[in-house]
């Protein structure tokens, strides 16, 4: 896919061409999620290796949002009581 492509199609078709090869889940100290960024690359240059690689990346960045949000509960209801 050309630049010229990324900019003249809608974002669903471009997207659609692509893999996803890296998730970032951006928090602040409360646990609250403030941004997601996605990085893709064409499906050519991805490969079996990187895609499980990916897969546990992306798990571990969930389990880690789940953490920061059961802390920030935490610290909700200790406030509270």
């Amino acid at each position: 896919m050309k630049l010229n492509d990324v900019y003249t199609k809608p974002l669903k078709d471009v997207v659609e061409e692509l893999n996803l090869t890296d998730m970032k889940v951006h928090t602040d100290d409360d646990g609250e999620e403030r941004s997601i960024e996605l990085k893709y690359e064409p499906n050519n240059r991805i490969t079996k290796r990187s895609s499980v690689m990916l897969l546990k990346e992306i798990g571990r960045k969930i389990a880690q949002v789940f953490r920061l949000a059961r802390a920030a509960d935490e610290k909700a209801a200790s406030s509270i009581a």
